[in-house]
């Protein structure tokens, strides 16, 4: 039975536990035949090609925190997850499945158990597809923009047939490129090596995904506004239908998360809906920022530094790992290959051993000669083969979730540059309605009832529209007097947004400055973890290797 693996990821965020993994991430086994939960139940799937597989809110006596959505204290799940209790989540299996499938193709259905720590015998078990686990985090992004919201393994959308050979050491030169997304929601070949890496089986990349998804339940759960968020609790409650409240909670939330609360898009305000739309114009600006931190990460000329005002306030820079994630990803394949080239010398020192033994009766020890090197080159075959399993689960994955989380930080970023522009948008808005409500009161003799910034000189379109529109009007006055009352309704409205404007923002700028000094050390303190580990997996390698030559060096000299 074939099972097919595809991933994919969304936007924004800010955690507790942000890079660094939690205490319960112990790698568990994928075991596709095991016996299902049978409590547990998931949600019907959908054809979405998924065949497989605190900084916020650290005082819960903070007058926000109460804006949760109400929890039911009595459900199984509900108690579970108490404030102080000390819980945590483990992926206990993922299995195979056909449940509700409308075709012969099958999915991988993940356990969840949910284990109080001083109670073990207080759990709870569900059962999510991996597309339920993209649902849940897309919403997240939705209602907590300002959330680092943990990213799950992306998505890839190439049948592993294709993607993966079966055996460590021998990848196929016509693999295809695939397209990921990663945890900021953009899409690349480059942006998550270890799922991109051409020599890992299916059932590695299950662990693989297994074990990601075990942590962004345990960073979750870290994250007080998440912890005690209702949808939350049905996520992990076996008895609630992920489908309907998945529908519910949308039906609830604006279509655009820059027309809702940024504090918590729950928190529902009419006057959002009157928001316009961040155009299109401030992706410029927003490359341009992208430039900037990158060239200030790298030292370059501080000419490039400069800052545009249109990006909105400076936050602090943070540095773009994904230049070593691609570069990590080259050395695994040299390491693979290289691996595959001792395993070819083997074979050929031993072939030759043999030849040497049976046509060189002269040399009668030039055969064991070649049958040591035979020797040799196998036994490193095997040490890299080691070493890459070690750096594919203990230093490509984590540096893989590193690089998600920058891109999580950097769409914080364009969240608050787009937000910026809106506010822009609004000012404009207020200012052409207020002149154009001038213009009318005049015409109709009235003092004007709002103070104009410039007096207006020359002429525009719009003013030779106004007056071929006079000229067609049956009744001038009339659409006059309805008009003053319209800008006069609508100025109100848009003042009243300038005013929620302005206080959203400075909460998006307290909360991001605060945010990037935090990301910004747990990036340099996981980066750091990550690269004695690293330091630690190549000593251990080219220890073995010079033991591997010592043990037969002499013999080999005596010949």
């Amino acid at each position: 039975m074939s099972v097919d693996v595809d991933e994919d990821n969304n936007p924004f965020g800010t955690p507790t536990s942000m890079l660094a993994p939690t205490a319960n991430d112990t790698p568990t086994q994928a075991s596709p035949d095991a016996t299902a939960d049978p409590a547990p139940s998931t949600s019907p799937p959908h054809d979405d090609g998924d065949d497989a597989d605190d900084l916020l809110f650290n005082n819960p006596g903070d007058p926000r925190y109460s804006a949760m959505v109400s929890i039911n204290p009595e459900s199984r799940v509900g108690r579970l997850l108490k404030p102080g209790q000390p819980v945590k989540a483990e992926i206990i299996d993922a299995s195979s499945s056909r449940e509700g499938s409308t075709n012969s193709k099958s999915y991988v259905v993940y356990t969840i158990r949910l284990i109080n720590s001083n109670l073990p015998g207080e759990k709870a078990d569900t059962r999510r597809r991996y597309s339920d686990f993209v649902g849940l985090r897309e919403i997240l992004c939705k209602i907590f923009p300002l959330v680092i919201i943990p990213p799950i393994p992306p998505k890839n959308y190439v049948n592993l047939k294709q993607l993966v050979t079966p055996e460590i050491g021998k990848p196929e030169s016509t693999t295809p490129q695939t397209q990921l997304t990663n945890g900021s929601g953009h899409t690349g070949t480059d942006k998550y090596s270890y799922i991109n890496s051409t020599h890992l089986t299916q059932r590695r990349l299950v662990e693989h995904r297994q074990r990601l998804l075990q942590r962004f339940i345990n960073n979750c759960l870290n994250i007080p506004q998440i912890r005690n968020l209702e949808f939350f609790h049905k996520f992990l409650d076996p008895n609630a239908n992920w489908g309907d409240e998945v529908t519910l909670i949308l039906s609830q939330l604006p279509k655009s998360v820059y027309c809702s609360n940024p504090e918590n898009g729950l928190k529902i305000d009419p006057m959002y809906q009157h928001l316009p739309q961040p155009s299109s114009s401030s992706v410029k600006s927003l490359v341009k920022k992208g430039a900037h931190l990158l060239s200030s990460s790298q030292g370059e000329d501080s000419n490039n530094d400069r800052h545009s005002p249109e990006d909105g306030p400076p936050t602090a820079s943070i540095m773009d790992t994904t230049g070593l994630d691609i570069i990590n990803k080259r050395i695994m394949e040299s390491f693979i290959g290289m691996a595959q080239e001792y395993a070819d010398l083997g074979t050929a020192f031993n072939s030759m051993s043999l030849v040497a033994l049976s046509d060189n009766d002269d040399t009668p020890k030039l055969n064991l000669m070649f049958d040591r090197f035979g020797q040799i080159f196998d036994r490193s075959y095997i040490t890299i083969n080691s070493v890459v399993a070690d750096l594919d689960t203990r230093f490509s994955e984590p540096l893989g979730e590193v690089v998600q989380y920058t891109g999580i930080f950097q769409d914080i970023q364009k969240f608050q540059s787009r937000k910026i522009k809106q506010k822009s948008m609004v000012d404009t808005e207020i200012a052409n309605k207020r002149a154009e409500l001038e213009d009318l009161l005049q015409a109709e003799g009235q003092p004007s009832t709002h103070a104009v910034s410039a007096t207006k000189t020359g002429f525009s379109f719009k003013k030779l529209q106004q007056i071929v529109t006079d000229i067609i009007d049956q009744n001038p006055e009339q659409t006059r007097k309805e008009r003053i009352e319209y800008l006069k309704q609508k100025l109100g409205i848009l003042e009243k947004c300038q005013g929620i404007m302005l206080e959203d923002l400075s909460y998006i700028a307290d909360e991001i400055n605060k945010g990037s000094e935090l990301f910004k050390r747990q990036q340099l303190q996981q980066i750091y973890r990550i690269l004695l580990d690293y330091n630690g997996f190549l000593l251990g390698w080219a220890k073995k290797n010079c033991d591997i030559w010592e043990d037969i060096r002499e013999e080999i000299i005596n010949l």
